[in-house]
C-alpha cells in the first residue's frame, strides 16, 4: 500500500515531518552547544606561563598532593629538584588578580590545571619564604660538608707548606740559581724572593730554546738528592689533592653563599 490509499498526500506529509525533524535537530544541537560551553575549561594565564606550569605539574605528585606536601614540608613527596621547579614557577600578583577577576564574573568557572594549581597554592601563607627555607634546610648540610672538606684540605696544605723540608730544599735551589743569574747586582745577594717569581720560571728558556728554567731546577734537585721527589710527595699530600679542588675564591664564594642564604632564611 501507499500513502494515497489512506487519503494522505505525500507532499504534505514530507513537508510536515521534514520541518519537525529539522527543528528537533536544531534544538538538539543547541543543547549540545550549551553543554559544551558549560564543560569548557577557562584559561587566563599567558601561553608561555601556562605551558611551563603544565610541564612542571607532570613531574609533581598532583595538585592537591603538592599543596598538602608544601603544608607538611613532606620531603618524601617533594625533593630539592621539585622544590626548585616550584620556586621557579610561583604565581605572580597580576596573575592571581586575573584569576580573581574571572571568578567574580563567573563563580562556577572551571579552571584549566595551571590556573587551578596557582589558585590552590596561593592559599599557603608566606609561600615563597616557606619554599626557600624548606629547600635550604634540605641542602645546607651537604653544602657545609662540602665546604668543610675543602677547607680542611687547604688547612692541611698550608701546614705542610710551612713544615716541609723538601719544599725548603727546592726553594734553596731556586734562590741559589737566582742569585747566580743576578751576580754582580744587588739582586744577586738576595736572602729570599717573592713567590710571584715562581710563575716566571717556566717562561725563562735556555740557549737551546726548549729547556725552561723550572725544568733545569727540577733536574738539579733530582741529581742533588734522588729521594727529594718521594719525600716531597709524602710531605705534600694535601697539596697534590688540592689541585683537584676549587680555587680559593670559588670556595670563599661558596662559604659566603651559605652565610647569606642562612641569614635570608632565619
Amino acid at each position: 500500500r501507499v500513502l494515497k490509499d489512506f487519503g494522505i498526500e505525500e507532499d504534505d506529509f514530507v513537508e510536515m515531518f521534514t520541518t519537525e525533524t529539522t527543528k528537533k535537530k536544531k534544538e538538539k544541537g543547541a543543547k549540545t552547544s550549551t553543554k559544551k560551553k558549560k564543560d569548557e575549561v577557562v584559561r587566563v594565564l599567558d601561553s608561555k606561563t601556562s605551558q611551563a606550569v603544565a610541564i612542571m605539574l607532570k613531574n609533581l605528585p598532583g595538585i592537591e598532593q603538592t599543596y598538602y606536601a608544601i603544608i607538611k614540608m613532606d620531603k618524601d613527596e617533594l625533593n630539592e629538584d621539585k622544590l626548585t621547579k616550584i620556586i621557579g614557577n610561583l604565581p605572580k600578583a597580576e596573575e592571581m588578580q586575573m584569576i580573581r577577576k574571572e571568578e567574580k564574573k563567573n563563580p562556577r568557572v572551571r579552571w584549566d590545571k595551571p590556573e587551578r594549581y596557582f589558585k590552590m597554592i596561593s592559599k599557603i601563607p608566606v609561600l615563597p619564604l616557606r619554599l626557600r627555607t624548606w629547600k635550604f634546610s634540605l641542602i645546607v648540610d651537604s653544602m657545609i660538608d662540602e665546604a668543610t672538606k675543602h677547607l680542611t684540605v687547604f688547612q692541611h696544605a698550608c701546614k705542610e707548606i710551612c713544615e716541609s723540608k723538601s719544599l725548603r730544599a727546592v726553594m734553596n735551589v731556586v734562590l741559589t740559581i737566582g742569585n747566580y743569574m743576578n751576580g754582580g747586582q744587588k739582586r744577586g745577594q738576595a736572602d729570599g724572593f717573592q713567590l710571584d717569581l715562581l710563575k716566571k720560571l717556566k717562561d725563562t728558556k735556555g740557549s737551546d730554546g726548549s729547556t725552561t728554567l723550572i725544568q733545569f731546577i727540577a733536574e738539579t734537585c733530582k741529581e742533588s738528592d734522588p729521594t727529594l721527589k718521594s719525600m716531597f710527595e709524602k710531605e705534600m699530600a694535601s697539596i697534590l689533592i688540592s689541585n683537584s679542588l676549587p680555587e680559593w675564591k670559588e670556595l670563599e664564594t661558596s662559604v659566603n653563599t651559605i652565610d647569606s642564604q642562612f641569614r635570608a632564611n632565619v
